[in-house]
């Protein structure tokens, strides 16, 4: 579902950036990344349904240093409370977004499945933020890189905002305030997605490797990111009809501690999806490969257990791996409209292992002899180059950094 009207500028039309591709009956598709230029940090959510619910925190921060304060249910009405720890109280501080058709949303919280409206308090001359099963419409207001809602309908003496009271008798208590607060901190929030659907990344010695599955609406059947780069002319990485029992299907993602970024390494070949695209024409094609310096991919929960990978290239470019039909028009890429789009994934489990083969045992040893890489205790290895290109064994090699792979182990070695 599209989000709401009043919020312009998120999205874009770019130019076809190719890379892997992808046959399904009549159609090529093409793993690519789309370029976002010019966007904001913000998080923007989509709209989703009861059936198929995505959940959010809302949190407001009133002073620079202060904690943050999450939309908490309590009773029948709204307060600003730290982040619940307990799991029975998880729900009442989740959020979904349902679309109107004339652009505006609704706002549902999990815990009673009830709509977030104001209720007029006489004796407090003030409207207060409760839950009912009457719905009051919003509208999404930016502030940078948050927001604020405005009612749609306007309260008593003409009030509009959602925020909290500036009266510390209320006990940061939500209420219903006037145009005068629509830019000050009592009434702009954070959004953060709530990811029911976590994966395991992998840590050293104990790996869990998954499949990548395009979750594109009208995509038939589980189509997977493949490593093609054994394949000598063809597309270095490409997606096709799921085979579990293909290691070139299946992937580890190891977290960069000080980026927060994940690598995105192949079970079969030890190769990375380079985060860094190479330009060809007028597409941009995702390789695999090694290279010391490969920043990674931020990986993005965007609700219904599916995920979007993207990163900043070299020219500054934030880009997302996608798939595009290259026989079509490019597509867009709609940031309120990410789930179930050409940008979003899905993670199946293919496998858990201590990244050590029984059957090479203990004892093998690689290493480095004049220009040439010799393994001790294996017979049966592969030696790739930077750019996923396998080497002759025991051949004499040009300066550069290889990989060695062994079973389900990836030994990075240097000929200098």
């Amino acid at each position: 579902v599209d989000w709401p009207k009043g919020l312009a500028n998120q999205t874009f039309t770019v130019k076809p950036n190719v890379t892997i591709m992808f046959k399904q009956t009549l159609f090529l598709f093409a793993f690519v990344f789309l370029s976002l230029l010019g966007v904001k940090a913000q998080v923007v959510p989509s709209c989703s349904t009861a059936e198929n619910p995505i959940w959010y925190y809302l949190s407001i921060q009133e002073e620079t240093d202060g904690p943050s304060l999450y939309f908490t249910v309590d009773g029948e009405y709204l307060y600003g409370r730290a982040l619940a720890t307990d799991e029975s109280e998880l729900a009442t501080q989740l959020w979904r977004f349902e679309a109107e058709e004339d652009g505006s949303v609704s706002l549902v919280n999990k815990s009673v499945e009830g709509y977030l409206n104001f209720q007029y308090q006489s004796t407090l001359m003030q409207s207060l933020a409760t839950i009912s099963s009457k719905k009051l419409t919003f509208t999404f207001q930016a502030r940078g890189e948050k927001y604020a809602l405005r009612a749609t309908t306007l309260g008593a003496g003409d009030a509009c905002y959602l925020g909290i009271s500036p009266s510390e008798s209320m006990n940061k208590q939500f209420v219903e305030l006037t145009e005068d607060f629509g830019n000050k901190p009592a009434v702009i929030f954070d959004i953060q997605i709530y990811n029911d659907s976590p994966i395991k990344e992998t840590v050293k010695g104990d790996e869990n490797w998954y499949y990548l599955l395009s979750a594109k609406n009208g995509v038939t059947g589980e189509q997977a990111i493949c490593d093609n780069t054994k394949n000598e002319g063809g597309a270095p990485l490409t997606v096709v009809a799921l085979e579990e029992s293909n290691e070139a299907q299946q992937w580890k993602l190891v977290r960069n501690e000080a980026t927060g970024n994940y690598m995105i390494v192949n079970r079969a070949t030890g190769l990375h999806i380079l985060s860094n695209s190479i330009v060809q024409d007028i597409y941009n094609i995702t390789s695999a490969g090694w290279v010391s310096n490969n920043p990674g991919f931020e990986m993005r929960y965007l609700g219904l257990g599916q995920y979007a990978f993207c990163g900043v290239e070299d020219d500054g470019i934030m880009r997302y791996l996608s798939i595009q039909d290259t026989s079509a028009p490019a597509e867009s890429l709609n940031l309120s409209a990410m789930p179930s789009s050409s940008c979003a994934w899905t993670l199946k489990v293919a496998g858990h292992s201590t990244g050590v083969k029984d059957a090479i045992g203990s004892e093998v040893n690689v290493k480095v002899v004049g220009k040439r890489i010799v393994v001790e205790g294996a017979d049966d290895y592969r030696v790739v180059n930077a750019l996923g290109m396998d080497m002759p064994k025991r051949s004499t090699l040009t300066t550069g950094i290889y990989l060695v792979v062994i079973g389900e182990n990836t030994y990075k070695v240097t000929v200098k």
